[in-house]
């Protein structure tokens, strides 16, 4: 089976007023790995913010990512598929890093994101073959069982 991404980036910052080791632990559970780039950078004002940044390449753990979101954003994600899907084929997503602390993944309005970038295996690298590479791969994860009442 042919991969469905080349890579994945995620990224989140961490600003001064925030909890490193708190971002850390978001990061970490979302990602699904400890293993990341860490950045500081300096605003305009002098204020200091952490960047981590992660680039995944395997598969299995590129899947878990998507799983961690759940049914309800992956919805929203396909019904905006085309709209997140640029002429390289690189596929963008940003989700809100608040809702995260609570181990919710929904699609970001603001900016306090998490964002991923996704380079997805097109061939030829069409933008229409990759949305629909992407609609094909989001609709065959794992969905979870509804709640009983």
């Amino acid at each position: 089976m042919q991969p469905v991404f080349r890579w994945v980036r995620a990224r989140v910052m961490c600003y001064a007023t925030e909890d490193r080791s708190r971002i850390a632990e978001v990061f970490r559970t979302f990602i699904g790995t400890d293993e990341w780039n860490e950045d500081v950078v300096e605003g305009e004002m002098g204020n200091i913010t952490l960047i981590m940044d992660a680039e995944i390449t395997r598969q299995k753990d590129i899947d878990g990512i998507f799983v961690r979101l759940g049914d309800e954003t992956v919805d929203r994600i396909l019904s905006e598929l085309e709209d997140r899907t640029d002429e390289d084929c690189t596929f963008y997503v940003r989700l809100d890093k608040q809702k995260a602390f609570s181990g919710t993944y929904s699609v970001a309005t603001g900016g306090d994101v998490i964002s991923l970038t996704c380079k997805v295996a097109s061939y030829p690298a069409k933008r229409e073959l990759a949305v629909d590479i992407l609609r094909n791969y989001l609709r065959s994860l794992p969905r979870q069982a509804p709640e009983l009442p």
